[in-house]
């Protein structure tokens, strides 16, 4: 072998040395490779990851916030509304009840006059009840004044009669009220009188007090009075 074809073959032992280390090599270095690749990856999943969560944590934060700071306000503007309508409407009802008070009060001052008014339509002047007679017989005296300015056609007089302890008197039929009627016509401003003899027996009798009157009108018109009513019609002696 010469010089030069040695020299050849030690250069070709010394590249399959080197090629066998690379051989070698080869595979770690594949590996390390790999795992910087890997790691690569994960590294940018995770900023992807990163970047689609952040957004989103973000806006929930915000909302957040929103909620917290729209809890502190004290801004209800249908409230508001609410409130401006509920004085509305309590003006209304405010009014509404004045209205309703003067009108109940314009009817029962127009129910006061016309009492006031029903008390000057008749005058009695006597009502009163005379002694027993013999057989305990007892009259009733009635005398009175058309004071209205229509025409009288009956007078109705209910009455009861009271013993000198101030106890009902019956009459023999048992009852404890009785009533006279008086027949016109007595015109306004005309005056009349009545003796109703016997109306009870009884020798105890010693007053008569009116419990009830009712007027009838030429024209159909019908006044009542009650107990305490009659005794406004009835005039004081002086």
């Amino acid at each position: 072998m010469t010089e030069e074809e040695k020299k050849e073959f030690d250069e070709f032992l010394r590249w399959k040395k080197e090629r066998e280390r690379q051989k070698i090599e080869t595979p770690s270095n594949a590996s390390n490779i790999d795992s910087q690749e890997e790691k690569y990856d994960r590294y940018i999943n995770n900023e992807k990851n990163n970047t689609i969560w952040w957004p989103i944590v973000l806006l929930c934060l915000l909302i957040y916030l929103g909620i917290v700071i729209a809890s502190k306000i004290d801004f209800h503007p249908q409230s508001s509304i609410t409130s401006k309508e509920t004085e509305h409407c309590s003006v209304d009802s405010v009014i509404k009840d004045t209205m309703q008070e003067r009108i109940v009060r314009e009817i029962k001052e127009e129910a006061k006059q016309k009492e006031r008014e029903k008390l000057t339509y008749i005058k009695f002047t006597a009502a009163y009840l005379g002694k027993p007679n013999s057989v305990g017989g007892c009259d009733a005296h009635f005398s009175f004044k058309n004071t209205s300015k229509n025409t009288i056609k009956y007078l109705y007089i209910k009455f009861a009669v009271y013993n000198a302890v101030d106890d009902i008197v019956f009459d023999e039929l048992g009852r404890n009220s009785m009533e006279l009627q008086y027949t016109g016509p007595l015109k306004p401003g005309r005056s009349d009188s009545g003796i109703w003899d016997c109306i009870i027996y009884d020798y105890s009798a010693r007053r008569l007090v009116m419990t009830s009157l009712d007027i009838v009108y030429m024209d159909g018109t019908k006044v009542h009075y009650n107990s305490e009513e009659v005794k406004a019609l009835i005039k004081k002696k002086e």
